[in-house]
C-alpha cells in the first residue's frame, strides 16, 4: 500500500458493526468519526467504548451552534401543504415537525422563510400564535421536498441570533471523552479564534481541527489556522454561505494557506456520495478527489458514504485507490502541469497496469 494521505470515517448504522470496522482497520484508516448532529446523547459513551476496541484514533465532530431537523428518518413535504412545528419532541411525519435546539422556534416570526436540508423544501411560516397555548408555529410548504433526519436548517433571521457556539451535548461528550483519553475533536461552524479558545477551556489536553464551513471562518481563516491543529473544510455547509460556483477556488485557497502553514487539511462532502447507494462512483467525484489531493489536501473525510451507505469497505477501497494513484505519479501541490505529464510518460502510466 502507497497511502500517505489521510482517511477520516463517519461512524453510523451501516458501519458500526464488528466486521466493517475491524475491515477499516485492516485498511488502515486514520479516523472513526463519531457526529453529534446523528448520534443520542444518552449512545455517546457506549459508542466511544466499542470504537476504542479497534485501536484506530475516534474524532468527535461537534453539533456547534447548528438548528436542525428533529426527524430520524426521512419524511416526504408537499407543496400546499400546511404542517406544524413543535416545541417539544415529537414523532415526525409529513404533518409534524420539531427542530433543535428546541427553544428556537420562540425566535421564529411570521414571514420567515425555512430551508432544511440545504433547500430540499421551503416552508412559509404563516402563524406563530398557538405556539403560547398549543406548543406548534403554523408553516405552509411553499416548495416541496424530500427532508433527511437531523439535517441542517436555515431560517431567515436566525443569523442576527448568537447560538452558543458548543452545545450542552457538545460539553457533556467532551467530558465523556476525557474520561476514555480520546482528545480529538473536528470543531463545527467555527467562525474565529475565539470559538476555538472557549474550546480550549472545555476540554485543555484537546487535538482539533476546526471546520470551516461559514463565511465569517474564511474571513478569520489566519488565526483559525494558527490556533488549530489542522482544518477541515465543509464544502456542503460553506456553500449555504458562498455561492456554490466559487466553492472550488476557495477550497483551493483554504488548503494552501493551511499547507502553507504546516497544518493538516481534510475536505468533506460529496466525495464519493454515489457510492452510498453504488458499487462504482461518477467519475466527477474521482475526478474531485485526485484534484483535491493534488491541490496539498493532506487527507478526505467520508461522512454518508460509511455511516449509512451500502458499500462502506468498498468506497474506502475506491478512495485507497484514488489516493494511491496520487502517491505512485510522485505527485504533490508544488508539481508543475508539465512535472505531471512527464511522470505519466516516464512511467509509462497508460501501460503499465498499475491499480
Amino acid at each position: 500500500m502507497l497511502k500517505k494521505k489521510k482517511i477520516i470515517c463517519t461512524i453510523g448504522p451501516s458501519s458500526l458493526n464488528p466486521n466493517i470496522l475491524n475491515g477499516l482497520k485492516d485498511k488502515k484508516v486514520d479516523f472513526f468519526r463519531i457526529n453529534l448532529s446523528h448520534t443520542p446523547e444518552e449512545s455517546i459513551e457506549e459508542i466511544i467504548l466499542e470504537l476504542k476496541k479497534y485501536g484506530v484514533p475516534i474524532i468527535i465532530d461537534t453539533e456547534g451552534p447548528q438548528i436542525r431537523t428533529g426527524n430520524n428518518y426521512e419524511i416526504s413535504l408537499k407543496q400546499g401543504k400546511i404542517i406544524k412545528i413543535h416545541n417539544q419532541r415529537i414523532l415526525c411525519d409529513d404533518n409534524n415537525l420539531f427542530l433543535t435546539p428546541l427553544d428556537i422556534i420562540e425566535k421564529i416570526r411570521e414571514g420567515d422563510i425555512i430551508s432544511p436540508d440545504f433547500n430540499s423544501a421551503l416552508l412559509n411560516v404563516r402563524d406563530v400564535s398557538p405556539i403560547k397555548d398549543k406548543g406548534y408555529i403554523l408553516c405552509k410548504v411553499i416548495a416541496d421536498g424530500k427532508v433527511g433526519g437531523k439535517k441542517s436548517v436555515h431560517i431567515e433571521n436566525i443569523n442576527d441570533i448568537k447560538l452558543p457556539t458548543f452545545s450542552n451535548k457538545d460539553v457533556k461528550s467532551a467530558n465523556i471523552a476525557k474520561k476514555y483519553d480520546v482528545n480529538t475533536f473536528t470543531l463545527s461552524f467555527i467562525d474565529s479564534k475565539e470559538d476555538l479558545i472557549e474550546f480550549k477551556e472545555i476540554y485543555p489536553e484537546s487535538i482539533f481541527y476546526a471546520k470551516i464551513e461559514t463565511k465569517k471562518a474564511v474571513d478569520n481563516l489566519s488565526d483559525i489556522i494558527d490556533f488549530s491543529n489542522g482544518i477541515l473544510i465543509d464544502r456542503g455547509d460553506l456553500s449555504r454561505e458562498i455561492p456554490m460556483e466559487k466553492i472550488p477556488l476557495f477550497q483551493k485557497y483554504i488548503i494552501y494557506k493551511a499547507r502553507e502553514k504546516g497544518k493538516d487539511v481534510f475536505v468533506a462532502t460529496n466525495t464519493l456520495e454515489k457510492m452510498v447507494y453504488s458499487l462504482k462512483p461518477d467519475r466527477s467525484e474521482v475526478n474531485d478527489i485526485f484534484n483535491t489531493l493534488l491541490d496539498g489536501a493532506t487527507g478526505i473525510a467520508l461522512t454518508k458514504e460509511t455511516a449509512v451507505g451500502n458499500y462502506p469497505l468498498e468506497t474506502v477501497n475506491m478512495l485507497l485507490s484514488i489516493m494511491n494513484q496520487v502517491e505512485y505519479l510522485e505527485l504533490d501541490e508544488y508539481s508543475t502541469k508539465k512535472e505531471l505529464i512527464d511522470r505519466i510518460l516516464k512511467k509509462d502510466y497508460l501501460n503499465d497496469g498499475f491499480i
